[in-house]
């Protein structure tokens, strides 16, 4: 297994830890800070693949370092994953606005953060490119070919759909065509 690079950032050193010891055992490069100005430096440094940021450090704002490491050139790619005391879906605006793509709620158990690290790692992030208006063209000339394929004309009886015509329904659109 390649050694993919993680980066830690928390003020709370048993959650340091835990998270160490959990992803060092999967065979994980990890590495950790605990102030903006070193969490910031050490990004930049080990151009990790995956971020953990605590949220609500004591002494930090947890968004202000994610908006930071996002708005880096060389890391506005990498997936944030934030820590924090509730769970759900994260908004796309943050994701847009911090790299912020996922959340681990704490507490949470050694496979949660194992699961939440190899899908993290599996998924390829991209920045967000604005989308291109383009004018519908007005189709000049529609061409049609014939199917090729065999109907299972059976198939269709059993089910009440009759595949041919019948020579009244051929006749009636006959004088329809007419008509016209």
């Amino acid at each position: 297994m390649t050694s993919k690079t993680i980066l830690i950032v928390d003020t709370d050193t048993d959650t340091i830890q835990k998270i160490m010891s959990t992803l060092e055992s999967e065979d994980y490069l990890v590495f950790t800070a605990s102030e903006r100005d070193v969490s910031i430096q050490m990004a930049k440094k080990v151009n990790p693949s995956l971020i953990f940021i605590n949220i609500g450090m004591s002494g930090a704002s947890g968004l202000e370092i994610c908006k930071t490491i996002h708005d880096t050139e060389t890391l506005k790619n990498v997936p944030i994953v934030i820590i924090t005391p509730h769970g759900g879906a994260i908004d796309s605006r943050y994701t847009a606005l911090y790299g912020i793509v996922d959340s681990l709620k704490k507490p949470f158990t050694s496979e949660e953060l194992i699961s939440k690290t190899k899908n993290m790692l599996a998924i390829e992030f991209v920045e967000a490119q604005p989308v291109e208006e383009t004018v519908a063209q007005p189709i000049e000339e529609v061409t049609t070919q014939p199917v090729e394929e065999e109907i299972d004309v059976k198939l269709f009886e059993e089910e009440g759909i009759r595949a041919k015509p019948t020579e009244e329904q051929l006749e009636v659109r006959s004088v329809e065509d007419e008509a016209e």
